[in-house]
C-alpha cells in the first residue's frame, strides 16, 4: 500500500525525546512526523512531483521522493534530543537519475552545514545503500532535522531510517559529528523547520491585519474630510 501526499505533505511539530529504532512509522495516513518539501512552490499537477509512503505488512516502510522534471525535493523530520550519543543509520536506493548529475542521499541537516550517512548519484541502484552517522549532542538538547533528498530528476527511495541512543563513543575512524562544535547561536533556524507556535497567534495576527485594513479604509477616505 502507498499513501501519495500533497505538494507539500504533512506537517507536525518535533517528537518527544529520546526516539529510538524505526524513523519510518504512521498510523495509516501519513508517516509520523515527516513533512514533504519541494523548492519550488508550484501546483502539484506542474511540479511533476509526487510525495510516497510506502508501507506494506511483508516489507520495511519507505519513503519515496519521485520528479518527473528537475528539481530539489525532500522528506524532513525535525527530531528534539536528549545530550548524549546517537547513532543515525539508513538505506537509499535511486531509479532513473542521469549519472553524475542528479544526487540522492539521507543527512543530519543544520541550518549552515549537512552531514551525509548515505548517498548516491548512479543511474539507478538495484541494491540498497546502507549508511550510518554517530552524532553526540550536548548541553540541555538539540533540535535536529533528518532529511532524505532528491537533487534532480528520478526516483529516490529510502527505508530502514533508525536513530538508536549509543552506550559509548565511537571510535575515531567511524563517521561522526559532535553538535557542539556547531552551536545554534552560529547555525541559525532551520530553513525548513516545522510550523511552530501557538494557534491563537495566528488568530490574533489575522484580526490585527483586518482591523489596520479596515482602519485604512476608513481614515484615508476623501469623502469622511
Amino acid at each position: 500500500m502507498a499513501l501519495v501526499l500533497g505538494h507539500f505533505g504533512h506537517a507536525v511539530g518535533a517528537d518527544p525525546p529520546p526516539l529510538i529504532g524505526d524513523l519510518i512509522e504512521g498510523n495509516g495516513d501519513a508517516p509520523t512526523g515527516w513533512r514533504g518539501v519541494s523548492e519550488r512552490h508550484l501546483d502539484p499537477a506542474l511540479a511533476a512531483t509526487t510525495f510516497v509512503w510506502a508501507h506494506p505488512s511483508s516489507a520495511p516502510s519507505e519513503l519515496r521522493l519521485i520528479n518527473r522534471k528537475r528539481n530539489l525535493i525532500h522528506w524532513d523530520r525535525t527530531l528534539n534530543l536528549r545530550p548524549g550519543w546517537y547513532n543515525l543509520s539508513g538505506e537509499v536506493r535511486t531509479e532513473g537519475l542521469i549519472a553524475g548529475r542528479d544526487l540522492a542521499f539521507i543527512a543530519l541537516q543544520l541550518p549552515r552545514n549537512a552531514f551525509s550517512l548515505s548517498s548516491t548519484n548512479a543511474a539507478s541502484e538495484s541494491d540498497w545503500k546502507k549508511g550510518a552517522l554517530y552524532l553526540k549532542v550536548g548541553g540541555s538538547g538539540r533540535e535536529v532535522l533528518i532529511t532524505c533528498k532528491l537533487e534532480g530528476q528520478g526516483t529516490a527511495s529510502f527505508r530502514s531510517l533508525s536513530l538508536v541512543p549509543a552506550s559509548s563513543p565511537p571510535p575515531p575512524a567511524v563517521a561522526q559529528v559532535d553538535l557542539d562544535n556547531y552551536p545554534v547561536e552560529r547555525e541559525g533556524p532551520h530553513p525548513y523547520a516545522a510550523p511552530s507556535g501557538r494557534p491563537w497567534t495566528l488568530i490574533v495576527t489575522i484580526i490585527l491585519l483586518i482591523s489596520l485594513t479596515l482602519y485604512g479604509w476608513i481614515g484615508l477616505d476623501p469623502r469622511r474630510k
